[in-house]
């Protein structure tokens, strides 16, 4: 039996393409535990909040809409353009 680890499992969503050049990027560096790495960066942000908003603005600069929540009401229309859309095909099939 192994040491009693005091580090907890946590489940959060990423990007699954800017966690891989996340990880590689980490990787090139000698880093090979990427939450090691975003654990340290929460640490730092802790103790220095002008972290956040300098890596929020560098974010935004390449992916404007990385912050974006929709609202409910965004949701929903989504949800309808895609089932209309999804209908016209089953529609366009049947006339062929």
């Amino acid at each position: 039996m192994g040491p009693i680890s005091k580090r907890k499992r946590f489940k959060i969503y990423l990007d699954p393409g800017v966690y891989m050049v996340f990880r590689s990027v980490c990787k090139s560096r000698g880093f090979r535990r990427v939450n090691r790495v975003i654990e340290c960066f929460m640490i730092a942000s802790s103790t220095h909040p002008a972290l956040l908003i300098l890596v929020k603005r560098i974010a935004e600069k390449r992916k404007p809409d990385i912050f974006h929540e929709p609202s409910d009401l965004e949701e929903a229309f989504e949800r309808l353009k895609h089932l209309i859309e999804k209908s016209n095909l089953r529609v366009s099939g049947l006339k062929d």
